[in-house]
């Protein structure tokens, strides 16, 4: 007697299949510090390292795939997409 019990369980896909963006990422060979910053950074280094985080992102031709990442999951560090933490708007400014 063949079965017609159906599984409760959602399918989902491949987790790879949600994250294959990534392997085009220009981001991929850099060093992530690029990208996230230190506790206690000064305005002038974070403000360098945040322009060239965004300038690597601008030639990347996965850029909103990334940025869609970080509003998914609402990243809440670095720069994802070319956007930082501030612009995502998950930070709260008044601790700075």
């Amino acid at each position: 007697m063949a079965s017609t019990r159906r599984s409760l369980l959602p399918r989902y896909s491949p987790v790879v299949e949600r994250w294959d963006w990534q392997l085009a990422a220009r981001c991929r060979d850099e060093d992530p510090a690029v990208f996230y910053g230190i506790d206690g950074e000064h305005r002038r280094t974070k403000e360098q390292r945040q322009r060239r985080a965004k300038s690597i992102c601008a030639q990347c031709t996965v850029v909103t795939e990334c940025r869609r990442h970080a509003e998914n999951f609402q990243e809440q560090y670095g720069v994802w997409g070319g956007i930082t933490e501030a612009d995502r708007g998950h930070v709260d400014l008044r601790k700075r």
